[in-house]
């Protein structure tokens, strides 16, 4: 958040979205009701280190208060149930403050096991029948993955993903919370479990039928749903290749991952020291926002769709807005926060408005273009990721169309050269394996791929050329590259 737009929002001064509180080295009293008003009411933001009058007092240890609410975040007594909100330390001046942003709740949240709202300034404890009832009511509303089923039980819902689901965290974060509870607890505790005050109705919702729900269970509930993939580069009518996803939200992630993975070429680069695949950075935010955002009782079809030059994800969606998202100018809200929560949780989702950002980000390096991608918020939420050439040159479509089928390839190899050492055998399966992945590239490129001399590399490829399974394309030795011959793309 720029230094401009704090003090913009510090000159508004306190309101029911905006609150201050001094601190020094502790949660200061009172934080977690503020927190729990906002969650309830419209959301808002939170400084630390400013006092009533909108004077920046800073934080002597910041760190200590930062550890100090993250250690109060999940505990019941202070929040109930758990709201996965981000803390961040800010410099203004030589001075340290911290911002807390929070978006209004799907759910309605405690205190101290007391429920509160935003009024002006003040947090009012909301008691009696009547406004009780108002409060779930407007929650209902807000989120469909709220909806409350008293016929679903734990049988129906499958214990294999929820164990998938515990292990995924587990990676992510060992010590998370969660991962002391049983099941029951668990769901409870992430808000897909969840009592209406308003009329006793109790029971898992929809988001929990979906995270962790059996095939049939889905089904039932919700029968149109379904998530396409389609790879379309050669038939535009119909597809070259195409899944249908129907069941739980974790193995519709994985899947629609792995689908990325065996169409799209990686790419890595360093990043604060560690290598990172921009593949796995972009569309891990793609697809998350694509289960995660998604309106669940529209009957309309998600469609993942890759084309040659671009990727086209459509999402029936309750529009916030409508328009064009900007990284620097929109202002996210989330639309299944439970649902959200467990992917947080899991490692697969970061802070509400990190995937618009990140893809912007990571895009450029990607596909050495200027082209950016485009988020466009309606009725039917469309992501744009342009592709540029990718697939042209150095894409697994522009190669075997459907993925490197390392199995068949190391096959052809041993046919073609059985007189060959296992050992050449090897190396040629790797190499043909590379170009079939990254295609249109050099020897110098290549070389460095597979970790070869390139030397020895180039007579790898005259052996590949002579069986015709590679050909140079290209009139230079500079600007050319190797591809499969059409034969090799056939059998392959």
């Amino acid at each position: 958040m720029a230094e401009e737009l704090i003090q913009k929002i510090i000159d508004k001064g306190q309101k029911p979205t905006i609150a201050f509180f001094e601190a020094d080295r502790n949660c200061p009293s009172g934080l977690f009701e503020t927190i729990c008003a906002m969650l309830n009411t419209s959301g808002g933001i939170i400084f630390l280190g400013i006092n009533n009058e909108g004077s920046v007092t800073g934080i002597s240890q910041p760190e200590l208060v930062l550890k100090d609410i993250i250690a109060k975040q999940s505990n019941a007594v202070y929040l109930k149930p758990n709201f996965g909100f981000t803390p961040r330390i800010r410099t203004r001046g030589d001075v340290h403050i911290i911002s807390i942003r929070l978006p209004p709740s799907s759910q309605v949240h405690k205190h101290a096991d007391k429920i509160y709202e935003r009024e002006g300034s003040l947090n009012i404890e909301v008691t009696g029948d009547g406004r009780l009832s108002e409060l779930y009511s407007r929650k209902k509303q807000t989120f469909s993955e709220g909806e409350i089923f008293p016929g679903l039980s734990l049988s129906d819902l499958d214990e294999d993903v929820i164990n998938k689901a515990r292990n995924i965290i587990h990676s992510a974060n060992a010590s998370h919370p969660w991962l002391s509870l049983d099941n029951m607890s668990m769901l409870k505790e992430s808000g897909l479990y969840k009592t209406d005050f308003s009329n006793g109705e109790e029971g898992f919702t929809l988001g929990a039928a979906l995270l962790f729900g059996k095939d049939q269970t889905i089904n039932n509930l919700l029968p149109a749903y379904k998530i396409e993939a389609m790879e379309r580069i050669i038939n535009l009518d119909r597809y070259d290749d195409r899944i249908t996803l129907k069941g739980n939200l974790i193995d519709a992630y994985l899947q629609l991952m792995a689908f990325v993975e065996q169409k799209l070429p990686e790419k890595f680069f360093i990043e604060a020291g560690q290598r990172k695949d921009l593949r796995a950075l972009i569309f891990r935010e793609v697809i998350g926002n694509v289960i995660v955002h998604r309106e669940y009782t529209n009957a309309m079809s998600t469609d993942f769709i890759i084309y040659k030059d671009k990727v086209v994800a459509t999402n029936p969606n309750k529009p916030n807005v409508k328009g064009n998202l900007l990284p620097d100018d929109f202002n996210p809200l989330p639309k299944n926060p439970n649902i959200r929560g467990f992917f947080k949780a899991m490692g697969w989702s970061d802070e509400i408005g990190s995937g618009v950002r990140n893809v912007n980000k990571y895009l450029k390096l990607y596909i050495d273009t200027d082209e950016l991608p485009k988020f466009n918020e309606d009725n039917v939420f469309t992501t744009t990721i342009p592709l540029g050439n990718l697939l042209i040159k150095g894409g697994t479509n522009g190669g075997t169309n459907g993925g490197t089928d390392k199995k068949r390839i190391k096959a052809i190899i041993q046919e073609k050269f059985s007189e060959k050492t296992s050992k050449m055998q090897g190396n040629l399966t790797k190499l043909l394996t590379q170009i079939a992945t990254e295609e249109g590239n050099l020897i110098p490129f290549y070389a460095k791929k597979t970790r070869t001399n390139e030397n020895t590399l180039e007579k790898h490829i005259t052996l590949l050329k002579d069986a015709e399974l590679i050909e140079k394309r290209g009139e230079t030795t500079t600007t050319g590259g190797y591809y499969l011959t059409e034969t090799l793309r056939e059998e392959l």
